[in-house]
């Protein structure tokens, strides 16, 4: 009998030990795994071999789960919700890195971005743009994994659910605040990458980048910025139609003036614009608005600095509100919030191309616009403004220009070569797309000069770059200097000689490239109509 009781004890002392220990070991497997996957799965990690990759994640979880699991011994069975939530947080940053290993799979780097940029573009876009990214670039056996690894995390909290834990006790307890002293001595040292579970509870989260990035602006408040049409009556339009003028607005690419020759540069990066000489006003003293791209494209639309550019009319709004034509091209991606905000400070445009949707499969150069804008610029009637977004000098500066265009390389000697020697190859890339940009307007020029007699083209960068250091340096002027000229067809010049004066005497003067607003609006002869209250109504 006295043998029966003991076996019957020990029994109930194993059972009881199994399920002390049953529930903090499932969650250490489970967080465990998540880390593993975390850092296998990103790209950007960058460990000496899988041996150092384990011990590493194991010794970070391992503390960071006894922590967790040990809140048995002061909460029992509420502890379950913490740990509910520890997974989900989890789950959803695995997807991503899942994501994520698909994205670099299918663009290159520079496209992906690092972090979680794929997160912040597709959260920030509508449901119709987000759907064509996914069903455009993820195969279906990626599905798959998706679908089997969300059907795993489904069982894996079934169990935690189902999964009993031991009551709170006094050695429970004492066991839990141990573990919170052994927490924060190993945690007081930077963070390893190599822990999810540790940078869910204490690093900083990835999106404070992305929120210090958009600046307040998000997907809705442009999409909605971009549907403003100014007032009935407050902008008029050239009253003899039959010669509107027609204009083509270039948007460049991380373009700075520093490397143009145009503006004194010692390689001859822009000889179409000088052979243009006498027929463009070359624009000295532009500094960008912004040195992002969102940012300095809306003060260029809205005419505003970047506090005061919200509720304001975009650019195109206004051509269309006065009954002309614009429409637009685009040679840069289309999807996200980032590369897709085009879509929405055009989109009163009455047509959009992108490059990007036309050849998703395929390279593609800003020369392949000139196809796009060709019909445009042929006929004689109905559009009346076409604006183009380059790609222009964009990183990374090598995929800019065709190979067969590529003028300077690594191994060219001159002065440049001597005066940056550490970043030749960035320096010659660089240059190579400034050169290819120069051939891209000037045949636009030439195409225009043809078919409209009445015309313009104005070019503008939307910021500069600093290819002479790694990254861009906000100190460097090259990142601020842009270059901006117009060129004039004999018969623009001849119907409205007033204005052409105006803009070349204007040319010398300091001004941001939010002046484009402004420059555009006269250029098409558009007029803002300053209403006065006179005795109750308008004049």
């Amino acid at each position: 009998m006295d043998a029966g009781v003991s076996r019957s004890v020990v029994a109930e002392d194993r059972l009881s030990l199994r399920r002390a220990l049953g529930y903090p070991v499932f969650v250490f497997l489970s967080l465990y795994l998540f880390s593993v996957a975390h850092v296998s799965l990103n790209p950007d990690a960058d460990f000496p071999d899988d041996g150092a990759l384990l011990v590493w994640t194991l010794m970070q979880t391992g503390v960071a789960c006894m922590l967790v699991a040990s809140l048995v011994g002061v909460l029992g069975r509420m502890v379950k919700i913490i740990h509910l939530g520890l997974l989900v947080l989890m789950v959803g940053t695995t997807v991503g890195d899942l994501v994520e290993l698909y994205l670099h799979r299918h663009f290159n780097n520079e496209q992906v971005g690092g972090g979680c940029v794929w997160l912040s573009v597709l959260r920030n876009s509508s449901f119709e743009e987000v759907s064509e990214f996914l069903s455009c670039n993820v195969q279906s056996y990626e599905w798959l994994v998706l679908v089997l690894f969300l059907l795993a995390v489904v069982m894996m909290c079934l169990c935690l659910i189902t999964t009993k834990v031991s009551r709170p006790t006094i050695r429970s307890s004492l066991c839990c605040l141990g573990c919170c002293g052994l927490f924060l001595i190993a945690f007081s040292r930077p963070l390893p990458y190599a822990d999810l579970l540790s940078q869910t509870l204490l690093a900083k989260a990835d999106n404070d980048e992305f929120e210090d990035f958009k600046e307040g602006f998000t997907f809705k408040s442009l999409s909605a910025m971009g549907k403003i049409v100014p007032p009935q009556g407050s902008y008029i339009a050239h009253a003899d139609k039959t010669n509107q003028p027609f204009g083509v607005i270039v948007i460049g690419e991380s373009a700075t003036r520093r490397h143009w020759s145009l503006y004194g540069y010692r390689r001859r990066t822009t000889p179409r614009l000088a052979a243009y000489s006498t027929e463009i006003v070359v624009f000295d003293s532009v500094r960008a608005s912004h040195w992002r791209t969102i940012q300095a494209m809306m003060c260029m639309l809205t005419g505003k600095n970047l506090q005061n550019a919200a509720n304001s009319c975009m650019l195109p709004s206004i051509i269309q509100s006065v009954g002309l034509t614009c429409t637009f091209f685009s040679g840069q991606d289309h999807w996200g919030y980032w590369e897709g905000a085009d879509d929405l400070f055009f989109s009163q445009c009455v047509k959009k191309t992108y490059l990007s949707d036309l050849r998703r499969a395929a390279l593609y150069w800003d020369y392949d616009l000139i196809g796009q804008i060709e019909p445009d610029i042929l006929n004689s009637s109905g559009v009346n403004a076409c604006f183009v977004h380059l790609k222009g000098s964009h990183f990374e500066y090598s995929k800019r220009c065709p190979p067969e265009f590529a003028i300077y390389s690594e191994e060219t000697k001159d002065e440049i070569s001597v005066l940056f020697p550490h970043s030749r190859a960035e320096m010659a890339a660089y240059d190579n797309s400034i050169a290819y940009t120069d051939r891209v307007v000037g045949d636009m020029i030439d195409l225009v000069r043809k078919n409209r007699q009445c015309s313009f083209v104005l070019y503008v960068s939307d910021h500069g770059e600093t290819p002479e250091t790694t990254c861009r340096d906000l100190s460097q002027e090259s990142l601020w200097e842009v270059p901006m000229v117009i060129w004039f067809s004999d018969g623009y010049r001849t119907m409205f000689p007033e204005v052409v004066a105006d803009i070349e005497r204007r040319k010398d003067e300091p001004m941001t490239n939010a002046a484009v607003f402004g420059l555009v609006l006269e250029l098409l002869r558009i007029h803002e109509v300053k209403s006065v209250e006179i005795n109750g109504g308008y004049r």
